[in-house]
């Protein structure tokens, strides 16, 4: 199904839209479905009204792409037809949300007469379709109009369906949306008179008279007029308490009809797994089940709330997986650790959770736990989705996880009453006690079999009573009973007696005696090696473990630890939850790490714990170094584990980030494992930059930063300035804070002398300046990196550097050095067979001959740059070459080869939606005004602005404004040109780019001179020349001097024929030909 009532889909998320363009316009089409959109009315979607020169070549690309998009999706049928000039969606009344949004609507109309509870339920599911504002986020003016449309109908759906609620008597339902709806659009004097009505029926006459004074007060205060007529009769009819105004009896409702099946579809389906022999607890799945009666009009919460032990999850996981099918677009799972090892989950953890399972990526994940919050609200809106919120800890874990879609439904389990829900949220309380005697006995003989229970009746009830009808604890006791068939119960009931009796005695009123009982019996079986291994997994943080790691802990090898595991699993005292991977009821944890404090030494707990962090670590280290072998990082102190190929050291990393992310939080906070915290948040910060996982990234770092500082560690602690710098710069953009954490990093790393950290954290001080625009900077810091080449030898990213720093000095316009650094980084880029590192070395390298004016030599190193990209699939040096060479083309005249040569690199860059593409526009534009065509290089200059600032791109933006100026000078607007100069001007020179402030003051000083400024004129001109001849721009040179010679042709005709004199002697040099204009001016004189 494609969607529109909400941000623009199509199916399930399987069909990838590539860009806005493709967005906008599958959503022009899909607004107009089966009938035909004229092309100006696709321009105004995807461009408004600034369609460059090129728009109905791009339409037609993006036409292709979009049906290559939907033949991919399996979408068959000739679904996009071309008609005219323009296009026509074909599709069918069950594939566009919006079509059956109408369907349904009209079906309420048919039904409202007869039956209008019907009729509510059909809007409601006409309602459901909704998943936010229609076409959210698609940036279009135009389509915005279409979107509001559709917003405006949704609101007068919601209107209709709650007036025949409340003619139905349902005002006890609406009252609480109702609220909502008026907090929501507060200047909806429709949803206010019904709030008035719904409160009124509800026995609240004066909170009902309090609505309309706020909205008197609301309405006179913004708007400046009165309450409509409808609203003020309302108020009168309620002083009066007007009989009309009363409930009508509700009339006898038929059952609800069974929910309509959705459509089959990949959603969330993260339950647990159900428990087949789940017994009892009927009244409690009886109240529950009232939570799913009617329709309900706010988020519905439910609190299941009790000691450790009796079967709050078990409860939860089976009541869910009875509803399931109740909440067709997912069933959401988070354990939030309230009171299992270590810290509870944070919300923002929780809700980073929880967006990754409804399709969010890591990057787009929101660090700011408002911001999250309020993105979970909008990516379960209008669907029905199960949340279940298990082990929370406090009111405030939980409250940041609720929706806010009436559809939704959130089930918490608690060992906290959690009385703030209920105050606030209205959520049902579930407690649960222990289970009656029946209830237990059927428990007991579910697992021990019944055959063998009905035999001794008596004794299972008392062993019941022993478990004090605790459902862990008799699972566990029976789980033993099972094992052996040998014994009678009575038997087993007697010595559970017997050997707990005192440890019963010692804790009388202890409401988790009875666990402990049941635990000590099954422990107490278990032979030695698996009571030590028990005991130590108490140890271990983390959401889960594995045989491999268990074996570390405990000092075995895999195999042994696995068959000690799955003993384990037997006895109920762990888990296996998937394969090979086992866990822990967070009591039993508890309970394990009580037997190894009292029966383990302290030493051989340090040791256990310390072999676990040598595995987590050697295996965290090798992935990482597999993974992404050029980050710098620590120096190792064991041997990293090798893993044969990057997809499997990815793919271990998957799996354990959780659990190490788990041991770095928990190492922090001890003293003996410090240095385990700051090293292995060393060793995942490479993998957290591949996926920027921005919480377990920050969480991390920050433990790591704890650890260090506590152990007063200056280079762990310069380690975890690095990490936080990475995380600000990458997925905070936040390039200020970057920059002061890497400066705090230099002085912890040069302090300490970490060597080797100090070239790369200088690079990355670069790096940020670069993105602040400072190219002066830029160069210190990279300058500063090289200069400790021969002591930190063995850091692999001073060719890289040297690169950079070769491209700054050509962004400064210092052509000579960066041809020096640009030469020696490619000699070592080929002895190292980094083809990339090549491609970019002779880009660097053919530019800056052209600016040199060595026109051949430029022209070889852009055609083997462009050879070797081909070679090695790198689009962006392709396209950069191929425009390169086309603005190369350009200076010496050949402008059809530089228009076919910038046409195939904006293929290129818009095929693979590549920011070069800003780059190519401004060549495109230039070659337009040698044509002739100045109109369409306007537009080419403007798209190319556009992308420039949306990428924050300095240098592309500068030049955007130049070639726009000197296109809108050839038009006559010489204002507008005049203040494009003037911006680029400032622009470059704030960031230091010295040959596009010469060029800007070039153009310039054109205008100024056409305008009779004859000294502005002048100045301009010459100090251009100055720039130009000392950054040996011998083009540039020679229009800043044609410009300057024609200014003072009337003051000082000798000075002026000699500069023009150069400037044409220069162009001969060149081997450009384009003399005649300064032959005209010489031949005047």
């Amino acid at each position: 199904m494609f969607r529109i009532l909400g941000p623009l889909s199509i199916g399930d998320g399987e069909a990838a839209l590539a860009g806005a363009k493709q967005h906008k316009l599958l959503a022009c089409l899909l607004l107009s479905p089966n009938r035909a959109v004229q092309i100006d009315s696709i321009l105004d979607a995807m461009w408004d009204d600034e369609a460059p020169n090129t728009a109905i070549r791009q339409v037609r690309n993006t036409v292709s792409g979009l049906r290559r998009v939907l033949l991919n999706a399996n979408i068959t049928g000739p679904i996009i037809h071309t008609e005219g000039s323009g296009y026509r969606m074909e599709i069918t009344d069950d594939d566009l949300d919006a079509l059956v949004f109408n369907r349904l609507v009209a079906e309420a109309d048919a039904q409202q007469k007869e039956d209008p509870a019907a009729a509510v339920d059909t809007l409601r599911k006409a309602l459901g379709l909704w998943r936010g504002t229609a076409l959210a986020g698609l940036g279009s003016r135009s389509l915005a109009v279409s979107a509001e449309a559709w917003d405006r109908k949704r609101l007068s759906t919601i209107e209709r369906r709650i007036e025949l609620e409340l003619g139905l008597g349902r005002h006890g339902a609406v009252a609480s949306e109702l609220s909502e709806l008026v907090a929501e659009h507060p200047l909806n004097e429709r949803f206010r008179a019904q709030l008035m009505i719904a409160l009124y029926r509800l026995g609240q006459p004066a909170e009902a008279l309090e609505v309309y004074r706020q909205t008197r007060t609301l309405l006179i205060d913004y708007l400046g007029i009165e309450p409509n007529q409808q609203l003020a009769d309302l108020e009168q009819r309620i002083l009066r308490r007007d009989p009309a105004l009363d409930p009508a009896p509700p009339p006898e409702e038929p059952a609800p009809a069974p929910r309509e099946a959705r459509r089959a579809a990949p959603t969330p389906a993260e339950l647990p797994t159900d428990i087949p022999d789940f017994t009892g607890r009927a009244d409690q799945l009886g109240g529950l089940d009232a939570l799913m009666d009617g329709i309900a009009s706010a988020v519905r919460i439910a609190v299941i709330s009790g000691m450790a032990g009796m079967g709050k999850t078990a409860l939860a996981v089976h009541w869910s997986h009875r509803v399931a099918e109740s909440f067709p677009d997912g069933q959401l799972y988070v354990n939030l650790r309230g009171y299992g090892p270590g810290a509870p989950v944070a919300p923002i953890e929780a809700l980073a959770s929880l967006l990754r399972a409804l399709g969010v990526s890591g990057e787009a994940v929101p660090v700011d736990e408002r911001d999250a919050s309020r993105l979970l609200r909008s990516e379960l809106s209008g669907k029905q989705v199960l949340l279940l919120l298990d082990n929370a800890r406090a009111v405030d874990q939980v409250r940041p996880l609720l929706p806010g879609s009436s559809g939704c439904l959130v089930l918490v389990t608690s060992r906290d009453r959690l009385s703030g829900l209920v105050a606030r949220e209205s959520a049902r309380r579930v407690s649960l006690d222990a289970l009656t005697a029946d209830e237990a006995v059927a428990l007991i003989s579910g697992i021990v079999g019944q055959e063998r229970a009905s035999a001794e009746l008596v004794s299972v009830y008392e062993l019941a009573e022993l478990c004090g009808h605790l459902p862990l604890a008799m699972r566990v006791a029976a789980a033993r009973i099972s094992d052996s068939s040998h014994w009678t119960i009575a038997e087993h009931v007697s010595l559970l007696r017997r050997e707990n009796r005192l440890a019963a005695l010692s804790i009388e009123g202890d409401e988790q005696a009875a666990v402990r009982v049941a635990f000590d019996y099954s422990y107490d079986a278990l032979p030695d090696d698996a009571q030590r291994m028990f005991g130590l997994l108490g140890l271990a943080p983390g959401p889960d473990f594995t045989p491999e790691a268990v074996g570390a802990l405990a000092g075995q090898t895999r195999e042994d630890a696995a068959a000690v595991l799955d003993r384990l699993a037997s006895a109920h005292l762990v888990d296996q939850h998937a394969l090979r991977r086992y866990t822990m009821h967070d009591l039993l944890r508890d309970y394990a790490r009580e037997r190894c404090e009292s029966g383990t030494e302290a030493e051989e707990r340090d040791v256990a714990t310390a072999a676990l962090h040598d595995f987590y670590l050697r295996h965290a280290d090798g992935a990482s170094r597999t993974l992404v072998p050029h980050t710098i990082r620590l120096p190792s102190i064991t041997e990293p584990f090798t893993f044969p190929d990057a997809d499997a050291a990815r793919a271990w990393l998957d799996a354990e980030h959780a659990n190490l992310v788990a041991a770095v939080a928990d190492a922090s906070t001890r003293p003996s494992a410090h240095e385990f915290a700051w090293r292995m948040a060393d060793a995942l910060r490479g993998y957290f930059h591949l996926g920027r996982d921005a919480i377990n990234w920050i969480t991390a770092a920050r433990a790591a930063l704890v650890a260090a500082e506590r152990a007063g560690d200056e280079q762990g602690q310069a380690a975890a300035y690095i990490s936080l710098g990475q995380h600000a710069f990458f997925c905070a953009n936040d390039y200020d804070a970057a920059q002061r954490h890497w400066e705090l990093a230099l002085e912890l790393s040069t302090r300490s002398g970490w060597v080797h950290g100090q070239p790369a954290i200088l690079s990355n001080l670069g790096n940020v300046q670069m993105m602040l625009g400072d190219t002066d900077k830029t160069a210190t810091y990279y300058r500063e990196a090289l200069a400790l080449e021969e002591t930190a030898s063995g850091w692999p990213g001073f060719d890289m550097v040297r690169l950079n720093l070769a491209i700054t000095h050509l962004d400064l316009g210092d052509l000579r050095r960066c041809v020096e650094l640009a030469e020696e980084a490619l000699v070592k880029f080929e002895r190292a067979g980094n083809r990339a590192g090549v491609a970019i070395c002779l880009l660097s390298l053919g530019e800056a001959f052209r600016l040199q004016g060595k026109f051949q030599r430029a022209r070889r190193h852009l055609s083997q740059a462009l050879s070797v990209g081909e070679k090695v699939g790198d689009v962006r040096s392709r396209t950069i070459a191929l425009f390169r060479l086309a603005r190369m083309d350009l200076d010496l005249g050949a402008v059809g080869e530089a228009a076919e040569r910038v046409r195939a690199a904006l293929e290129l860059a818009r095929e693979h939606a590549d920011l070069t593409e800003a780059d190519a526009l401004n060549v495109f534009g230039d070659v337009l005004f040698r044509q002739g065509d100045h109109q369409a290089a306007v537009a080419e200059h403007r798209a190319a602005l556009r992308m420039a600032r949306e990428g924050q791109i300095r240098d592309v933006e500068c030049a955007a404004l130049i070639g726009l100026a000197a296109a809108r000078t050839a038009l006559h607007d010489d204002a507008s040109a005049a203040a494009d100069c003037e911006r680029a001007i400032t622009l470059s020179r704030a960031s230091g780019y010295r040959l596009l402030e010469a060029q800007a003051m070039t153009v310039l000083a054109g205008i100024r001179l056409s305008a009779g400024d004859t000294k502005a004129a002048v100045d301009l001109a010459g100090a251009a020349v100055d720039i130009q001849r000392t950054c040996q721009y011998r083009l540039g040179e020679s229009a800043a001097l044609t410009v300057l010679g024609r200014a003072m042709l009337h003051s000082d005709d000798v000075t002026a024929r000699q500069h023009l004199h150069v400037a044409r002697e220069h162009l001969i040099e060149l081997g450009i030909d384009e003399t005649a204009h300064l032959d005209a001016l010489l031949g005047e004189r």
